[in-house]
């Protein structure tokens, strides 16, 4: 026989333990212990099956109650209103999902935008520098690997060349 002990899960413990309220006291101290501060039960509400109790008491306040609350609320809508809430959350995560693609293409565009400018850039100052340098223009044409008239129409932009 082996000496480990079986694994539950968390919430099946929980449920099981809190099946009967009496047990409220082992969860008080597994919370204590848990958040390292002591915990207090209250109260504990009836059963989730008792809808009227499915909401969130205004006074309480914790982290995760938000998100508790969304839930309770959604548990709490009929088909036609769940049905109406799902496809407005899957339309708003379409809708972000295209936002997002917009944004990296936008920015891939952008980048290349950028490496466009800085071969433009790159190409004006060694057409700059070799025509300073007295290169002919059929020579800096064929190191740029631009036309003669490229080189020419640069050269006057820079107003070195009539």
């Amino acid at each position: 026989m082996s000496d480990r002990r079986p694994l539950v899960s968390f919430d099946w413990a929980i449920k099981r333990l809190l099946r009967q309220k009496a047990n409220y006291e082992i969860l008080e101290g597994f919370l204590t212990v848990l958040l390292r501060r002591q915990i207090t039960i209250i109260n504990i509400p009836e059963s989730q099956g008792n809808k009227k109790n499915n909401r969130l008491p205004e006074h309480f306040s914790a982290p995760g109650l938000e998100k508790a609350e969304k839930i309770l609320n959604y548990y709490n809508m009929d088909a036609e209103a769940k049905a109406m809430y799902d496809a407005h959350i899957k339309e708003r995560r379409i809708s972000n999902d295209l936002l997002e693609t917009a944004k990296m293409e936008g920015r891939e565009e952008g980048r290349e935008e950028g490496r466009e400018e800085g071969r433009e850039t790159k190409t004006i100052s060694v057409v700059v520098n070799a025509h300073t340098q007295g290169i002919p223009i059929s020579s800096i044409a064929l190191i740029v690997a631009i036309s003669e008239e490229e080189v020419l129409r640069i050269l006057r932009e820079q107003g070195l060349a009539e």
